[in-house]
């Protein structure tokens, strides 16, 4: 029968379940490590390029231009990762992927009120990652000026070598998940315990308390 969970009964199944807290996230961290030595690496690749305004007439209108670019970096930040220009990338590497499908692959990332945007590739290929990450920078660079007026993208930094993504992230999770499965495990067991340990249980099982006989630890002889 579930009973219901007090400090005392979850402090209790803590104390006879405590393993549990190390054992489940160690198994769960185990075999994560394993999973990852069997699967495919992951790598990334990051390029960096700058939105600006074309040359103006005088600093005023520069200065006015460069603010009007900041209210819009939202929506440079999306048109990079936009389906169009992964479309303009699958035909310029005659790619057999649908745009979706890149787009899944590709991160655009910049800081508050920055015009500098780092694009982020991650692949299974490290031979292919370098070429879409370079060619999603360049796709851009041509496709900008056309979308937006007096605007301009200058690539600051060509893509990276492809490094191995860190793993340590998931470890991380399953740790965490291995914890809280632990937790999970000791409520369940404090809410099940059925066992009596005070006369208030006895009375509401409706069951006539006669007494009680004290436990009296002795000498072990």
């Amino acid at each position: 029968m579930r009973q219901v969970i007090t400090v005392n009964s979850f402090l209790r199944g803590l104390k006879k379940m405590w393993s549990l807290l190390i054992i489940i996230p160690v198994l769960l961290i185990l075999v994560t490590s394993v999973s990852t030595l069997w699967a495919k690496p992951i790598y990334t690749s990051s390029t960096q390029v700058l939105v600006t305004t074309t040359a103006q007439k005088d600093e005023m209108q520069s200065f006015e231009g460069v603010r009007t670019s900041i209210q819009l970096s939202n929506t440079f930040s999306t048109t990079l990762a936009s389906a169009r220009t992964m479309q303009g990338v699958i035909d310029k590497y005659k790619l057999n992927i649908t745009p979706s499908d890149l787009a899944k692959k590709v991160t655009v990332s910049s800081g508050e009120n920055s015009l500098v945007y780092t694009i982020t590739v991650t692949d299974r290929d490290p031979s292919k990652i370098k070429e879409l990450t370079n060619g999603i920078a360049e796709v851009s660079q041509k496709d900008f000026t056309k979308l937006f007026s007096s605007t301009k993208m200058v690539v600051l930094e060509k893509a990276s070598t492809p490094v191995e993504a860190s793993n340590l992230i998931k470890y991380v999770l399953a740790g965490l998940f291995g914890i809280v499965l632990a937790f999970v495990l000791i409520i369940l067991q404090a809410s099940y315990d059925n066992t009596i340990r005070q006369k208030i249980a006895i009375d509401e099982l409706g069951i006539t308390f006669l007494g009680d006989m004290p436990f009296i630890k002795g000498d072990k002889e």
